[in-house]
């Protein structure tokens, strides 16, 4: 695969979450409504907000990571493209996609899941080919965003490299 070809695929695993369909829960959202607004509340009373939560994968360059144009990386990208496609499809992972512009130089990209567990999203990485192959490493977190904020529309996977 050539260079526009890794662009595309990795576009296309970044599409898992261009516009709404699946919330946290798995469900079509409802109409949104707004946001509590600060001056709803009565003065001293405390905010109530509700939340829904994803594990998060940050992918960073592992110990034998290389940016060469070699033949090896090209399959290893073509590889780990592939196995974000079968999450993807599989409704394990939501979105995904690499970083440009980062602080931290050793961020490479990240991969929001339906995983239910910690372990449970770090395991789906671990089998990656890029991970096995020590070119990326691992890191996971839970995120926290406001209640329907943020959903997903599961069928982009289909368009995900096999």
């Amino acid at each position: 695969m050539n260079a526009t070809g890794l662009v595309s695929a990795a576009f296309a695993v970044t599409l898992l979450c261009a516009s709404p369909a699946v919330t946290a829960a798995g469900k079509k959202p409802a109409a949104p409504s707004p946001a509590p607004s600060p001056a709803a509340a009565p003065a001293g009373a405390p905010q109530k907000f509700e939340f829904d939560s994803w594990y998060v994968i940050f992918l960073k360059k592992g110990p034998a990571w290389s940016g060469a144009d070699t033949p090896e990386n090209a399959a290893l990208q073509k590889a780990h493209l592939a196995h974000l496609g079968e999450l993807g499809r599989a409704g394990k992972l939501l979105a995904a996609g690499p970083y440009d512009e980062q602080d931290d130089p050793t961020l490479r990209g990240i991969c929001i899941t339906s995983a239910k567990t910690k372990e449970e999203a770090r395991q789906m990485e671990l089998d990656d080919p890029a991970v096995k192959a020590g070119h990326l490493v691992v890191e996971v977190a839970k995120w926290y965003a406001l209640k329907g904020a943020v959903v997903f529309h599961p069928e982009v996977a289909d368009a995900l490299p096999k």
